[in-house]
């Protein structure tokens, strides 16, 4: 069991998965809106197979252990205000998230 300190609570990663997801997200207590976004990139990259080494190229080449030792050093962005909708999000954010591509 891995423990990620973030800010003031301590959050037990068991797996990454959809539910840990939506934990992590509620426990940062997240808008209704990002938990949604969240969980359709979950969905997506859940849908998605994991790369073939042997015909995706550019994957052959990274080293993913790196990623792996920096899952602990996870933690939440600074405080800011919460945002219940997109209109109240910078425009330049709101046109990345609208964005189908």
């Amino acid at each position: 069991m891995q423990h990620v300190k973030m800010n003031t609570q301590t959050t037990e990663l068991l797996t990454l998965s959809g539910e840990s997801v939506a934990a992590l997200s509620e426990q940062g207590n997240e808008p209704t809106w990002l938990r949604a976004q969240r969980e359709a990139a979950w969905a997506t990259y859940d849908a998605l197979p994991f790369p073939d080494s042997g015909k995706d190229e550019p994957w052959r080449r990274s080293n993913v252990r790196s990623l792996v030792r920096k899952l602990n050093q996870l933690t939440l962005a600074p405080s800011a205000p919460l945002v219940e909708t997109l209109e109240e999000l910078p425009s330049a954010i709101q046109s990345i998230l609208r964005d189908p591509d």
